[in-house]
């Protein structure tokens, strides 16, 4: 079995995007900035390990896609995020 890492990968992190490859590292704490790993090769995979916490509710906001990811368990919703509309305060 062959377990050297493949390929490179651009991160797409807020408005930038960083060359990463074999032995990088990308953390974030939260609350965090949008962010994406894509595979810029289309002849080469790309191999990486991804870790997080699983919570039961987790929303993800992708401005470049204009869109909002609500996912509940294993129910995902994708929304338009101009559909979004101000809730206002809630009272106690």
């Amino acid at each position: 079995m062959d377990l050297r890492p493949l390929g490179r990968g651009v991160a797409e992190i807020g408005d930038e995007e960083h060359e990463v490859g074999a032995g990088d590292f990308v953390g974030f704490a939260a609350p965090q900035v949008a962010h994406h790993l894509r595979n810029p090769s289309d002849d080469e995979d790309l191999v990486y390990l991804v870790g997080g916490e699983a919570l039961d509710v987790d929303v993800a906001d992708f401005p470049r896609l204009g869109k909002r990811m609500v996912r509940r368990g294993m129910e995902v919703e994708i929304y338009d995020a101009s559909d979004a509309k101000e809730f206002g305060p809630l009272e106690g």
